[in-house]
């Protein structure tokens, strides 16, 4: 895991990292993980930050440029 990222909105919170494969997103604390961001390559992911204002997530990549994701609720 290279970052996380807290959706603050959600109890309990929804998690999201972002790690050597990719985007994935937990919606029980981390119980469990399911991939997340459709379209997104199958990259490292070097920063991540959740965008509350305007309901996405932006991530940096390794060489694969950046991404909006937009959030939809879990």
């Amino acid at each position: 895991v290279n970052v996380i990222g807290l959706d603050p909105r959600h109890n309990p919170h929804v998690i999201y990292i972002g790690t050597d494969a990719g985007v994935y997103r937990s919606t029980d604390q981390g119980g469990s993980w399911n991939k997340f961001g459709t379209g997104l390559p199958n990259c490292a992911i070097n920063d991540l930050r959740v965008d509350i204002i305007y309901n996405r997530i932006i991530v940096a990549t390794q060489g694969r440029g950046m991404w909006r994701i937009n959030i939809e609720n879990p």
